[in-house]
């Protein structure tokens, strides 16, 4: 399964804390985009974009455009998703009232992650199928223990006990509507509707959506060598509302043809004299007011301030 699958629901519990300003779908939204591109737990914010001495790139270099895969992910694909136009970058969805430029990718089974990298604009791409069986749960049994839903299913109710393991409430945890279903979590809000099928007692939600990432103002490159590419994000793309005027940093490097590695900050980075605010909790908040150049950079990654997080190869048309 995808990185960014694995840790979702953790960092949702996680982003509801930061930035409890925002609504639920907002940060269903936000978790799904830094889960995406940030594989690490942790986060590192720069109050202005990197390297200073380099000029702003509006333009991905012919060797990074294309559709990439992880090094390790089966090509997992199925989705029709939608190519905004003249958009400002931020999240989108694979709706029928989206408008732009249709593409449909091969049909898969699994769940899946790639990039999809052009001119001067890039769309993250990610499905997962989630499975969720009907009825309320926990049950209870005999000796009064509790039976859980099976292993990785989710479920349509859940059962409120009290100390004396007596049922006190029932709370719906989705609302099907026509044929879409819809998450509500603890405070109510919903998330977008889905697409579903039900065998039996089991219902099986395909997610489907994209990210669009547009360079320009929030977003841009700045080249460290012929090979090494900065990618700069304001937080504005990523929809964390008032926190926008920070930078979140990924290291794009061609490594040969057909592939390359992306490289994010390594916990070593916390050491450095220009990290002066850090909000320890589960996942740590980094704060930096850097000014690197290129060679500086460069530098770290040779000692450890970077470390390489994912290997991307090309996915043959």
């Amino acid at each position: 399964m995808p990185f960014f699958l694995l840790n979702l629901r953790l960092k949702i519990i996680f982003m509801k804390t930061m930035y409890n300003k925002l609504n639920s779908f907002q940060l269903f939204i936000t978790t799904i985009i830094i889960s995406f591109l940030f594989i690490s737990c942790d986060f590192y914010n720069f109050s202005e974009p990197q390297p200073y001495d380099k000029e702003k790139l509006y333009r991905f270099p012919d060797e990074l455009q294309g559709k990439w895969k992880g090094k390790d992910s089966a090509i997992t694909y199925g989705i029709d998703f939608t190519v905004p136009v003249n958009g400002k970058g931020g999240y989108l969805f694979n709706t029928e009232y989206d408008r732009g430029n249709k593409m449909t990718l091969e049909n898969t089974k699994e769940d899946t992650n790639f990039y999809c990298i052009y001119k001067n604009y890039m769309i993250l791409v990610f499905s997962e199928k989630e499975k969720i069986i009907t009825g309320a749960w926990p049950k209870l049994i005999r000796k009064n223990e509790f039976m859980y839903p099976p292993k990785r299913f989710g479920h349509q109710y859940e059962i409120k006990y009290d100390s004396l393991n007596k049922p006190v409430d029932t709370i719906s945890k989705y609302i099907i509507s026509g044929n879409r279903i819809y998450e509500k979590d603890e405070d109510r809000y919903l998330s977008r509707g889905y697409d579903f099928t039900r065998v039996k007692d089991t219902i099986t939600i395909l997610k489907k959506d994209s990210v669009y990432i547009d360079l320009g103002q929030n977003a841009f490159l700045r080249k460290l060598t012929d090979s090494i590419y900065v990618l700069n994000i304001n937080n504005t793309i990523l929809a964390l509302g008032e926190r926008e005027d920070w930078w979140r940093l990924i290291i794009l490097e061609i490594a040969g043809k057909d592939k390359f590695i992306e490289w994010e900050c390594s916990g070593k980075t916390g050491e450095l004299p220009c990290m002066f605010y850090d909000r320890p909790s589960k996942y740590d908040q980094f704060y930096f007011d850097c000014r690197w150049s290129s060679s500086e950079m460069l530098r770290l990654m040779k000692d450890g301030y970077f470390e390489k997080t994912e290997f991307r190869e090309r996915v043959a048309k």
